[in-house]
């Protein structure tokens, strides 16, 4: 059953070997970085509390760590807390 309204289709979901040679994507821009405010520097706060009769001390804190990119430029804050 041969004829122009039977089209053979690939089932294949990888390109074909010619697309491997094609033209290189061009790069996309460099994403502009934010200008915002530095967050407030590292703060830690002591607690006690009271358990069963024994008392436990501890000490919470928060930082902020820096996200750099390939050309060690400061691009976000990594909040964390312990």
């Amino acid at each position: 059953m041969d004829g122009p309204h039977l089209a053979r289709r690939s089932a294949c979901p990888f390109p074909s070997p010619s697309a491997a040679h094609a033209e290189p994507k061009p790069k996309p821009p460099e994403p502009a970085l934010l200008d915002l405010p530095p967050l407030p520097s590292e703060a830690k706060v002591r607690h006690s509390i009271t358990l069963g009769g024994k008392t436990l001390a501890y000490t919470c804190s928060v930082q902020a760590l820096p996200v750099r990119d390939e050309k060690g430029r400061k691009v976000a804050e990594v909040v964390c807390t312990a």
